[in-house]
């Protein structure tokens, strides 16, 4: 019965991810399959997913101001609040969060794409093709035409006075030119096979750009061939049905997200990362928008396109270069041009560009001058182009945010909990849990070993027992926060053949650096194990491995240090009298030493740098270390 009740959740899972092209009214009949399986199983987790996908809630009511003054047509496609009708509406870019309808829902559907063309708001209907055009002054809906392919997004080229329209067929995603006449629709190319697109946009150079709800990546498409080519990831967890439209005037790309709520979201082009605007009212899914634009060529106008670098990551450098791409929006050639940065609104970056740019062309431009990003913070990017005479100043801008965030470990998940870790037991660890769907965080259990030394390690099913269980270990001997795969830092458990049990031995390189060492295990139902990412059934579980020198057995309680994380001092205690203290930073650099004699100390580290250290005590019978995390 097992196989099958896993089975029928796959096919469940999967009926879910399928419904991402649905408004999300559309959903009964996936809501109805749930809920006559959780009426057989009790499956609490699984009903907080559907509870969480089907019953958004507002979680965030911040508003950031981006842009003020233009206003934007849209769909509204879904309103948990009930506030505001289904149908066509407007907003401003500088407050998503105040929405007027223009009347309720007069088409068979919601409108799964839209774009401005000619002064005109065109959208195209969910499951049909139909292609209307909106009135945004009474929210009249014109028919104009039936392709009969479900578009998922559509988007006006005003370079070529062409609308496109983006389908899947189930399984590839195809690019389609379409007739604003009679909505006819030709076909140009697949664009790519194996994810979903659902959304498209166009800016005034004729650039194609989707978002895919499978990858959750920006997607550029060749308007010539079809053929799409990934940019990279958006950073968000989109959902349902979505938007995405330029903003011409300021060559801004705007997206209608739907993650947990509705939300506007601006897109960089060129690394696909999307910036958080604002929530839509009552957190409402919004499709088909339209950006209004006049369509006004300038002689002279030179623009900041995009920051290109640096890029939020771990461990940034003192030394991070700053490149920006320049864009001539003019017809004029331009040359002899200042560009110029600022970090965190500090002293003026300015250099010249004697280089010729030639209209509707980009250049990029790397500063002599770096950044210094090295502090675990959030830092703000201002770059701007300065062009004597420039005609749109409206471009000439862009700013950036840059995290640097001090490194983690992979994130990894489990929906359900029919078998999960029960017990762990290796060396002085033996500890016995119920289910957790995220990492279960045992990292302040530690076993201690001697570098080239061996431990056995039993782990214990305490769910639900199969024979397709597996459990496979992982110890990140470098310290580099990856867990390697078939390499020397993987353990392949041992099943007893039920399932109950998984029996194997942990063995340490023999140059394994003294300390710290993170261990995972992870349980998986019918599948090999791997370290990272989700997974339907099992469970994840992390602990710690101590290499030490001269030590060969210790009592983990032996030492403690603590608080960890620490922000203004740390305390030391044993029992076991230690004669010497070293911190040492995670670039191995010696920041205190000092020779002791006792058991209990105290160490002031408020004026450390925000990282990770280790804590290297030496006694008469060897040495031990610690990591500690200064925030």
């Amino acid at each position: 019965m097992k196989n099958f009740d896993k089975f029928l959740m796959t096919l469940i899972l999967a009926a879910f991810f399928s419904t991402g092209v649905w408004a999300q009214k559309s959903n009964s009949v996936f809501n109805n399959l749930a809920n006559e399986y959780l009426m057989q199983k009790d499956k609490s987790a699984y009903s907080e997913l559907i509870n969480n996908a089907t019953n958004p809630t507002n979680n965030n009511q911040n508003i950031s101001k981006i842009l003020g003054g233009t206003t934007v047509y849209g769909y509204v496609a879904f309103d948990i609040t009930g506030t505001l009708p289904n149908g066509p509406a407007y907003f401003d870019l500088e407050s998503p969060g105040f929405i007027t309808s223009l009347g309720p829902q007069t088409s068979n559907d919601f409108m799964a794409g839209g774009s401005w063309a000619d002064d005109t708001w065109y959208a195209v209907e969910y499951n049909t093709g139909t292609l209307y055009t909106i009135d945004v002054v009474t929210g009249e809906m014109t028919l104009i035409g039936t392709s009969g392919l479900a578009f998922n997004g559509l988007a006006y080229d005003p370079s070529g006075s062409v609308m496109y329209g983006v389908y899947w067929d189930g399984l590839d995603d195809y690019l389609y030119t379409v007739d604003l006449t009679n909505g006819a629709a030709t076909e140009v190319g697949m664009i790519q096979t194996g994810g979903l697109l659902i959304s498209l946009a166009c800016n005034t150079s004729g650039e194609l750009f989707a978002t895919d709800i499978i990858t959750d990546q920006l997607v550029s498409i060749n308007p010539a061939t079809g053929e799409g080519t990934n940019i990279g990831s958006l950073g968000i967890d989109i959902s349902f049905a979505q938007s995405l439209e330029f903003d011409n005037e300021n060559d801004i790309l705007y997206a209608g997200a739907y993650t947990i709520t509705g939300e506007l979201y601006t897109i960089d082009p060129v690394t696909g990362t999307a910036t958080y605007v604002g929530e839509f009212q009552g957190g409402s899914e919004i499709t088909a928008m339209a950006i209004p634009y006049s369509p006004v060529s300038f002689d002279n106008d030179l623009g900041i396109q995009t920051i290109m670098s640096p890029n939020s990551g771990v461990d940034l450098t003192a030394t991070e270069a700053v490149t920006v791409r320049i864009k001539n929006y003019g017809a004029n050639p331009q040359s002899d041009f200042d560009v110029n940065f600022s970090l965190d609104g500090g002293t003026l970056v300015s250099e010249t560009i004697a280089a010729t740019l030639n209209s509707g062309e980009t250049m990029d431009h790397t500063f002599g001058t770096t950044v210094d990003l090295s502090e675990y913070d959030t830092y703000v990017i201002e770059s701007c182009v300065v062009l004597a005479g420039d005609e749109n100043p409206g471009n000439d801008c862009k700013t950036k945010t840059v995290v640097n965030d001090p490194p983690s470990y992979c994130e990894a998940s489990t929906g359900f909990g029919e078998e999960f870790i029960g017990n762990v037991t290796i060396g002085s660890i033996n500890n016995t849990t119920g289910w957790q769907t995220e990492v279960a965080d045992y990292t302040d259990m530690i076993a201690a070993m001697a570098m080239g030394g061996s431990l056995d390690i039993t782990v214990t099913n305490g769910g639900d027992i199969y024979p397709e269980d597996m459990v496979t270990v992982w110890v990140d001997w470098n310290d580099d926060y990856e867990f390697e795969i078939g390499g020397d830092e993987e353990f392949i458990l041992v099943s007893d053949g039920t399932g109950l049990t998984f029996t194997g031995t942990i063995t340490a390189p023999a140059n394994a650096p003294v300390g710290l060492h993170r261990m995972r295990v992870r349980m998986m139902w019918n599948d090999i194990p791997v370290p990272c990412g989700p997974s339907s059934f099992g469970e994840v579980e992390d602990y710690s491995i101590d290499i030490l020198v001269g030590i060969e057995e210790l009592d983990a309680s032996s030492f403690q240090i603590f608080p960890n994380p620490a922000n203004e001092q740390i305390n030391v205690k044993s029992s076991i009298e230690f004669n010497r203290i070293q911190i040492i930073s995670i670039n191995g650099q010696l920041v205190f030493d000092e020779l002791v004699n006792s058991k209990d100390y105290q160490i002031d580290v408020s004026d450390y740098n925000s990282g990770m250290y280790f804590v290297k005590l030496e006694t008469d019978e060897g040495s031990i270390s610690r990591k500690i995390t200064v925030k």
